[in-house]
């Protein structure tokens, strides 16, 4: 539930409160929960190219997407991967 809830405030545009949860949820995923990564960088990614932030969003994604072939995620993978295309 945590990982959607930057994605709603992306759509809504509110990209300063997106941007300071997915810093805390991305710097718990590597702590923590690494598992949860892809889909935590996948999303900043995301954020990154709403925002013009290109070279954040590509190494986040690349990120994402080697995380995700890694731990044996194909989805988070994929995610990543389309995030990476679209940057």
């Amino acid at each position: 539930l945590a990982q959607s809830v930057p994605r709603v405030l992306i759509w809504l545009e509110r990209y300063e409160t997106a941007r300071r949860l997915l810093d805390r949820l991305v710097g718990e995923a590597r702590d923590r929960a690494p598992g949860t990564l892809p889909w935590a960088l996948g999303t900043a990614a995301e954020l990154g190219f709403r925002t013009g932030r290109w070279q954040a969003a590509r190494a986040a994604a690349a990120e994402g997407a080697e995380l995700g072939r890694d731990l044996g995620q194909p989805l988070g993978r994929a995610f990543c991967l389309a995030s990476l295309a679209r940057v």
